[in-house]
């Protein structure tokens, strides 16, 4: 989707009222089968595209893979609800919004741009940002399609202070929430509807008759490097064509946000698997985590554009992340949505993984990770209990 070559003039343009595909074409490509599986079936059900994403680390990438409650802006007295795309994707509710949007401590922005062209106008809805993970929602006002017809944007393309960056998946909000993968219902509460296939039809007009696209980024540059201390950069967002609507939309602001991370220096051996976690670095909208993890090759086997099988070798993994148990018992699994993973370097055993969360967490909350151990098997319908975990006491 992104080729990351446009030259067009920046614009900085406000707006008086704040209110508020694909991903990068990979070096090396995996699956991780059970939240792959899952995906699939939500995305079938809701007509929603939200692509996963993966691409290599470094130029030593051959050794490494792309994978694909916080502190929120003040904001005086009044509280400025969420997109609700942001709001059903990050399992947001209201209430720790609103609590989220009274502290000091800013993650969380509405930054006054838009830019207008052909008669359409898209504006930054919102912006939540950590150390190492971008979540924007942007709307669109007078891009006239039917209500059910999926909306079409050509290009999307990033630059964090004036250079490339990639790894991010977008789509456009469907309408359908899926808050706490409870039974689906309509963004203004109801009931879905269903065509006679049984696939629930969408609705891509918000209240005010606006669209909503939402963006996941971990970004990385050109060389597949993560790019993290995101807090102050400069964004540029560049949209073009929504259809037969030709144009560049332009959107720049500075980033905020503020570290509001817990850090666990740690020492864990999971199982027999041969990795120990060492580092834990838990923030309220992603997670970073250490492994030490000696290299063991595979060979493993895909199916190239022609059909063909081919060989090719890989690392293996360290137990994957799959939740978090804070410390009033509550557990969440399900939480991985996309990041960056892969070794530090071709010659070393430090194994890094950034996992983006599809919630909001209080940092200081959080008693353990979950990771999933070797011989647990996991389908799309299954529901991950701590029996099949290693769990990493963060203190």
């Amino acid at each position: 989707m992104s080729k990351n070559n446009v030259d067009i003039l920046m614009q900085d343009i406000e707006i008086p009222d704040i209110v508020q595909k694909k991903a990068q074409d990979a070096f090396t490509k995996i699956r991780w089968e059970a939240r792959e599986e899952e995906d699939n079936m939500n995305q079938e059900k809701a007509g929603k595209k939200n692509k996963h994403f993966w691409q290599t680390r470094a130029a030593a990438a051959a050794l490494a893979v792309i994978l694909g409650g916080g502190s929120l802006t003040a904001l005086a007295a009044t509280y400025i609800h969420l997109s609700g795309g942001m709001q059903s994707h990050m399992n947001i509710s209201d209430e720790q919004t609103a609590e989220l949007q009274n502290t000091d401590d800013s993650l969380l922005s509405f930054p006054a741009v838009s830019d207008t062209q052909d008669g359409i106008t898209v504006s930054v809805a919102q912006c939540l940002v950590d150390e190492s993970n971008i979540r924007l929602a942007f709307y669109v006002d007078g891009y006239e399609l039917e209500n059910s017809v999926e909306p079409e944007l050509e290009y999307l393309n990033i630059l964090l202070d004036g250079q490339p960056a990639n790894n991010y998946d977008w789509y456009f909000y469907s309408g359908i929430d899926w808050t706490d993968n409870k039974e689906p219902v309509m963004a203004d509460g109801s009931p879905v509807l269903e065509n006679a296939e049984g696939e629930i039809i969408p609705n891509y007009r918000i209240a005010d008759g606006k669209m909503e696209i939402d963006l996941n980024m971990s970004p990385v540059d050109e060389n597949g490097k993560s790019i993290s201390a995101l807090n102050g950069r400069v964004i540029t967002v560049f949209l073009q064509n929504f259809g037969e609507h030709t144009g560049t939309w332009t959107l720049e602001w500075t980033l905020g946000g503020t570290d509001t991370s817990v850090e666990a220096k740690l020492n864990e051996a999971l199982g027999n698997s041969g990795a120990t976690v060492t580092v834990v670095k838990v923030s309220p909208i992603s997670i970073d985590i250490y492994y030490d993890f000696a290299k063991r090759e595979i060979v493993d086997t895909d199916v190239d554009e022609n059909g063909n099988t081919i060989e090719y070798t890989d690392f293996s993994e360290p137990p994957r992340f799959v939740g978090v148990k804070m410390k009033d018992g509550t557990v969440y699994t399900g939480m991985f949505d996309g990041g960056t993973c892969g070794y530090e370097s071709a010659d070393t055993s430090i194994y890094i993984a950034q996992i983006n969360l599809s919630r909001v967490i209080n940092p200081e909350n959080v008693q353990s990770l979950l990771f999933l151990k070797e011989d647990s098997a996991v389908t799309g319908e299954h529901e991950i209990t701590e029996k099949e975990c290693y769990i990493v006491d963060l203190y």
